[in-house]
């Protein structure tokens, strides 16, 4: 079977959800949380097993907490979810990447897109330690979070939304940025370090946005990267003991003598 083929299908047939999703659901909230779903339940079908598809807000250990995110992709083995009906709480630390997906992106959505994707990216993580094996763990510190943007198609040109978002990235820091942004019928914008002609997907002070024309493989390029981050990080479980002290500082302590 052709790989590349195989994807092409896959992205006609979500472009052809989409457009039947437009024309045939009036509500704009109905017709976001369907067109949400369409690439949300890609990824959870297509992604390691090891990681799961939600929705919501990440919080940290002290208190702070991101906006509203379309797709949140965590680590299910080590993530307690904190929810009612509408929406799920994650911890920071089992945050792994998260994608804000749009029907069609311009320069007011995709900045929108850039301060959801930095209220997440700039919550502090605990470190801590990762069991190996039977009375064997190794310490350290959990990976930064992937922040990525899904859109069907864009109102603007491919090199207009790079400049744009280069624009946006001025005012920063790399740790806060956006890495990936997928146009559905279009293509790819991502992090490259341009003297080295090497792809970054995690962006830093020397690198720059650029646009590639992928058009009908943009879903498979968009598929490769997201997935290499995920397959490289291995995510150290929440410290609920931090979460559950900065709860407690809410209430007046009291003791007496025994």
């Amino acid at each position: 079977m052709d790989f590349t083929q195989l994807f092409r299908g896959i992205s006609r047939k979500m472009l052809s959800d989409f457009q039947y999703i437009t024309s045939q659901i009036p509500h704009m909230g109905d017709r976001g949380s369907n067109r949400e779903e369409v690439i949300k339940t890609f990824l959870k079908k297509h992604l390691p097993g090891k990681y799961d598809i939600g929705s919501g807000q990440a919080i940290s250990a002290d208190g702070q907490i991101s906006k509203q995110l379309d797709c949140v992709i965590y680590a299910k083995a080590t993530c307690p979810l904190w929810y009612n009906e509408s929406t799920q709480i994650f911890p920071a630390e089992s945050v792994c990447a998260v994608t804000e997906i749009k029907s069609t992106l311009d320069k007011s959505v995709l900045e929108m897109c850039v301060e959801n994707i930095r209220s997440v990216r700039k919550l502090p993580k605990l470190g801590g330690s990762r069991p190996l094996a039977s009375g064997i763990s190794v310490g350290g510190s959990n990976p930064l979070t992937l922040g990525s943007v899904f859109a069907y198609s864009s109102s603007v040109s491919l090199d207009t939304l790079r400049d744009n978002l280069n624009i946006l990235n001025k005012d920063l820091p790399p740790t806060e940025r956006i890495s990936l942004v997928c146009i559905l019928d279009k293509g790819i914008l991502l992090n490259m370090n341009v003297a080295e002609n090497r792809v970054i997907l995690l962006p830093e002070a020397n690198t720059t946005m650029v646009s590639i024309k992928t058009e009908q493989d943009s879903l498979l390029l968009f598929f490769l990267l997201l997935s290499s981050y995920l397959n490289q990080i291995e995510v150290i479980p929440p410290d609920l003991i931090k979460y559950a002290a900065t709860f407690m500082n809410n209430f007046r302590w009291e003791t007496r003598p025994v």
